[in-house]
């Protein structure tokens, strides 16, 4: 290890010293290079440093050097570098409580912890992410997730405490997401919320009632972002509520998942129908139905559908490799780190086979031309489907189709050796 990334010396970086050396990008880059490469002693020297200075500024070269050395605990957590460190553990739950929200890399505490597996670990995760979650729905997501990759821990370790996180909206559907998930794959006997079906049954008729007044409002055009958010953070927990609820199979749930199937959103419609199925209703069929004619629904009702023992009434147009292609694609533009909603029109634009990197056999290839309406304005572009689901933000509509598609397959094959 270089004397330039030892603990010492990024201990002195977060302090503030040397800020003209934490400036220089090739500097910095050295030293979280250096912090990947870490062992648990050096790593636990860094918890003990950490606790003891004032947490980085965001987007500061210290909150970098944080978020690598954070990051790093969760890798040898991960792997299994950290048992037989219990007090590196401990450290980092008190870590946790000691930086507040502002303080972004810190989730990665509670990851560390769940990615531990252990008995006392779980616990102590169980503990914190219910009394203060992380900030945002991405990063509580992705502090749950070590939950979901293994199989290997007791439930109960986590469950029902985690519950208590119910009350954020940033929190919510994740915790609820993982009940879902432990319960659908028989990792319990019973799912963790059945001693709280009237409070989820509540949960969702405030959420529906929430989300039908949002309908009704025009997008604040001074913070569209923060609407947007507002909206995905509850159609997230309705979808979530709606599985829960759906799997419980209380018929007391039954009202309040026929008004969530009236809402415009098509993804609350469908958790909606899929859970009325469950409690016994034959009608939701049509809706499933409706619901695969649209491109970011469709491969969930046909999924939904097969599940069911319905997939005869879903058209089969809709099951075509186009059919998926596209929906592919629209599913891909819907996500957050990309456009946030599926495109408001959708065309077949070519499909060829081809030749493709890292395939031995040529590849069905799929180009929508897809489109946006923003009030009066729009946006359009292509994107593709099939050996690879993407598109660019940069304007492809007027280049040759041939162009196009080595634009994708030379992104896809990456820079050369």
């Amino acid at each position: 290890m270089t004397k330039n990334c030892d603990v010492s010396t990024v201990v002195s970086l977060l302090e503030g010293a040397d800020q003209g050396v934490v400036r220089e990008g090739e500097r910095l880059s050295d030293c979280v290079q250096g912090i990947r490469k870490w062992n648990a002693d050096e790593v636990d020297a860094l918890l003990v440093e950490v606790a003891r200075i004032a947490p980085p500024p965001v987007d500061s070269a210290a909150e970098k050097l944080l978020k690598a050395g954070l990051k790093r605990l969760y890798r040898l957590a991960h792997s299994g570098q950290l048992d037989a460190h219990p007090e590196t553990l401990g450290r980092a739950g008190n870590l946790y409580q000691q930086l507040d929200a502002t303080c972004r890399p810190r989730w990665y505490l509670l990851a560390s912890l769940a990615a531990a597996g252990q008995e006392a670990e779980l616990r102590e995760f169980a503990r914190l992410f219910a009394a203060d979650p992380p900030a945002d729905h991405q990063s509580a997501s992705t502090a749950l997730a070590p939950l979901f990759q293994r199989a290997n821990y007791d439930p109960e370790a986590v469950f029902p405490q985690l519950l208590d996180a119910l009350a954020f909206p940033q929190a919510a559907s994740p915790v609820l997401d993982l009940a879902n998930f432990l319960t659908r794959n028989r990792q319990v006997s019973q799912h963790p919320a059945h001693q709280i079906v009237p409070r989820l049954t509540s949960l969702l008729k405030g959420v529906c009632a929430r989300l039908e007044k949002l309908e009704q409002q025009p997008i604040d055009t001074a913070d569209p972002h923060q609407s947007q958010h507002r909206v995905a953070d509850s159609v997230a927990i309705a979808a979530s509520l709606c599985d829960a609820l759906g799997l419980l199979g209380d018929e007391q749930a039954t009202t309040a998942l026929q008004d969530a199937m009236h809402l415009r959103h098509r993804r609350i419609r469908i958790e909606a129908a899929v859970a009325l199925a469950r409690l016994g209703d034959d009608d939701v069929v049509v809706v499933l139905a409706q619901l695969a004619e649209y491109p970011n629904t469709r491969l969930r009702a046909i999924a939904y559908a097969e599940e069911l023992g319905l997939l005869d009434h879903i058209d089969e147009k809709w099951q075509t490799p186009v059919a998926t292609a596209e929906a592919e694609l629209a599913c891909y533009l819907a996500e957050p780190q990309q456009l946030g909603a599926a495109p408001s029109d959708m065309e077949l634009f070519d499909q060829r086979t081809l030749a493709w990197s890292s395939y031995d056999d040529p590849q069905p290839c799929y180009l929508f031309r897809y489109a946006y309406q923003f009030g009066e304005a729009s946006y359009a572009n292509i994107g593709i489907a099939g050996p690879l689901v993407h598109a660019f933000h940069v304007d492809l509509t007027q280049l040759p189709i041939d162009d196009i598609y080595a634009i994708f397959a030379g992104w896809h094959a990456g820079p050369p050796d």
